[in-house]
This record gives C-alpha cells, sequence and structure tokens, in this order.
C-alpha cells in the first residue's frame, strides 16, 4: 500500500484509493485545480495518482481538505 502523501522535488505526490475516493468528485477538484494539480499514472490499479506542484504542505493538505469536503457533501 503507497503512502497517501508523499514529498518529492518540489511537488508532493498523493495516493487515493478509488474505493474510498469517488472519481468524478476527484476530476471536479483536479480541474478546479488543474493549474498545479495533474493525474499521473499508478503502478497500483487501486489507486489514483496525483501530482501537487507545490513546495508548501500547507497548500497540499488544504487541498486534501477541500477534497475531503467534496466527498463528504456527497454522502
Amino acid at each position: 500500500m503507497p503512502l497517501p502523501l508523499t514529498k518529492a522535488k518540489n511537488s508532493f505526490v498523493l495516493n487515493l484509493n478509488k474505493e474510498f475516493y469517488k472519481g468524478e468528485l476527484i476530476q471536479k477538484a483536479v480541474s478546479e485545480d488543474e493549474d498545479w494539480i495533474c493525474e499521473e499514472p499508478s503502478d497500483n490499479k487501486m489507486y489514483v495518482r496525483l501530482k501537487l506542484n507545490t513546495v508548501d504542505k500547507t497548500d497540499a493538505l488544504e487541498w486534501i481538505n477541500y477534497l475531503t469536503y467534496l466527498h463528504k457533501e456527497q454522502i
């Protein structure tokens, strides 16, 4: 199982389990911030991998909180 959030050079990589996160909500959130977030191929088909092009951990965590908020609103 990959770590959910890892630091890369000048970015963060976020791995989201497809069973817990709805694909359409992920795409909605990414499309709103496509200037600094993009989807990348994942080695594991159970996960969606996103690259967050920021060096600020606070930005990355706030975006994850936004994604969690979108999913909470759907319940």
